[in-house]
């Protein structure tokens, strides 16, 4: 082929307008963050919802967590690579670093009471050896919302507080395990940013138990 056939003419094609995910407002966190507090349902997916807001990954990241990824006594939480998102074509995936507040690590200690016995944080009921499903999760956060969120607007949420808050974008950027778009500069800043992102954890964490604090 000799030519492109569809050289100028993407001026024709309308691109799909951008939505977010349903996430909750500044306002909206302490009603919510209540809620799942009081709720009666399925303890183990509570858990799972209240881990996945204290950490804002990906639900999918939260809910195949395994038990040897904790590191309990020096509150890190180290995603293998091959569980990450991989975030375009040409790059690999890399390990996510996830300091764990003091309140995350609270999590953890009632989750272990709960699935110390499996590999996995979140096991599923009925295949011990497979995650719970993102059904579980979905379904938990739309009935506790009233349908306003749903767990990857955890993400928007946290994203949304923490850079009006003044934290630095390319300290939250790097927790979120963003990829800079720059690719020339994503190759060579290979920054952690460790001890800043440690700060940003521990704040958001303490900015969540003041809603909550609030709201009861």
């Amino acid at each position: 082929c000799e030519m492109n056939p569809a050289a100028g003419r993407t001026k024709f094609i309308k691109k799909p307008e951008r939505k977010n995910r349903k996430h909750l407002k500044e306002d909206e966190l302490g009603g919510f963050l209540l809620a799942l507090e009081e709720d009666e349902g399925n303890p183990l997916i509570n858990l799972l919802v209240k881990l996945a807001m204290h950490t804002f990954l990906r639900p999918g990241e939260v809910r195949a967590a395994k038990w040897e990824e904790i590191d309990e006594a020096n509150a890190m939480w180290t995603i293998p690579a091959e569980r990450m998102k991989k975030n375009t074509a040409d790059m690999q995936r890399q390990p996510h670093l996830v300091p764990l507040s003091k309140q995350a690590l609270a999590i953890i200690k009632e989750i272990r009471k709960l699935s110390s016995d499996s590999d996995f944080l979140f096991p599923g009921k009925s295949r011990h050896n497979k995650p719970l499903s993102d059904v579980a999760i979905i379904k938990a956060v739309k009935r506790l919302s009233d349908g306003k969120a749903t767990p990857h607007g955890f993400r928007h949420t946290a994203s949304t507080i923490l850079n009006e808050q003044g934290f630095p974008r390319h300290v939250i950027d790097k927790q979120m395990s963003h990829v800079d778009r720059n690719k020339v500069r994503a190759v060579y800043n290979k920054a952690e940013y460790l001890e800043d992102r440690k700060n940003l954890m521990q704040s958001w964490a303490n900015h969540l138990s003041n809603k909550l604090q609030s709201a009861a």
